[in-house]
C-alpha cells in the first residue's frame, strides 16, 4: 500500500542507477569521435562547439532538476495540512470512498465488504508503509478473524497525475494474488482524512469494520503487542 515494498509515498517504486565501471566520458565523446577532425565551421572553432553543446547538456539537466523539485514541493504542500484524530469514531460509518485496487477493478468502501468483519489499515505516507507490515504480520499470528485491506490514502493533485506511475511501483513489488486486497484513494483521499485524522502519518490508522461498514476499534498509535491483543478480543466479539 504498503517488507513488501515502498511506495513513491504508500509502496512506492525505487530507481537504481548502473555504475559504469571505466573512466566517465562526455556525453558528446561519441560524436567526437566519430567525426572527423573540424578546424572551423562558419568561422567557429570545433572546439567552441563542443563547449557549447556541454552547456546546453548541463542546462537541460538544471531544468529537469528544478522541474523535479517543483513537483515534489507541491507534493508535499499537497500532503501537509495536518488534520486532528477525532477522539471517537466507534460506532460511526467508514467514510464511503471510491478507488480501484492493484488488479486496477474499482472499489468502494466500505460497500465492497459488507457482510464481512474487515480490518482496514490506512497508509498515507511511505513512512506508514513498516508500521502495516507489522500489523499485517501480527494479525495473521495472532489469527484476527478479519479480511484485511490495505488502503494508500494519497491527497493532492499531483498524486491523482502520476498514479498510474505509483500503482505500477506497489505492483513491482506485491505479489499478483495481494493486488486485490490494496485499494489505492486519490480523489476520495480527502474524505478519509476528514473522518480519521493524519495528524500521525508515520503510523498506518487501522479500523476493524463490523458487517454493516461502521467502526468498532481504532488506532493510529502504532503496532504493539498490547494492541494486537486488544484488537483480537474486539474481532472475536463481532
Amino acid at each position: 500500500m504498503f517488507a513488501r515494498a515502498t511506495w513513491v509515498s504508500f509502496r512506492g517504486h525505487c530507481l537504481n542507477s548502473a555504475t559504469n565501471k571505466g573512466p566517465h566520458r562526455p556525453l558528446v565523446s561519441g560524436i567526437e569521435q566519430s567525426q572527423p577532425p573540424l578546424k572551423r565551421i562558419n568561422g567557429v572553432n570545433a572546439g567552441e562547439c563542443r563547449c557549447e553543446i556541454r552547456a546546453l547538456l548541463k542546462n537541460s539537466l538544471i531544468m529537469k532538476m528544478k522541474l523535479i523539485l517543483v513537483c515534489l514541493s507541491l507534493v508535499t504542500l499537497a500532503c501537509g495540512a495536518k488534520v486532528p484524530t477525532p477522539s471517537n469514531v466507534m460506532g460511526s460509518p467508514f467514510p464511503q470512498v471510491q478507488g480501484k485496487n492493484l488488479n486496477q477493478e474499482s472499489v468502494t468502501l466500505p460497500d465492497a465488504y459488507l457482510g464481512k468483519t474487515t480490518l482496514i489499515l490506512v497508509g498515507y505516507t511511505q513512512r506508514a508503509q513498516f508500521d502495516i507490515d507489522r500489523w499485517i504480520l501480527g494479525a495473521l499470528q495472532a489469527e484476527v478473524r478479519a479480511e484485511i485491506v490495505e488502503v494508500p490514502t494519497i491527497a493532492g493533485m499531483m498524486p491523482q497525475m502520476v498514479q498510474s506511475f505509483i500503482d505500477n511501483g506497489m505492483r513491482s513489488g506485491i505479489p499478483k494474488s495481494d493486488w486485490a486486497s490494496v485499494v489505492t484513494i486519490y480523489e476520495d483521499a480527502p474524505k478519509i482524512i476528514a473522518a480519521l485524522g493524519n495528524e500521525r502519518p508515520q503510523s498506518a490508522y487501522v479500523a476493524l469494520l463490523k458487517r454493516d461498514g461502521t467502526i468498532a476499534w481504532s488506532s493510529n498509535q502504532g503496532y504493539s503487542a498490547s494492541q494486537i491483543l486488544a484488537l483480537k478480543k474486539m474481532a472475536d466479539s463481532l
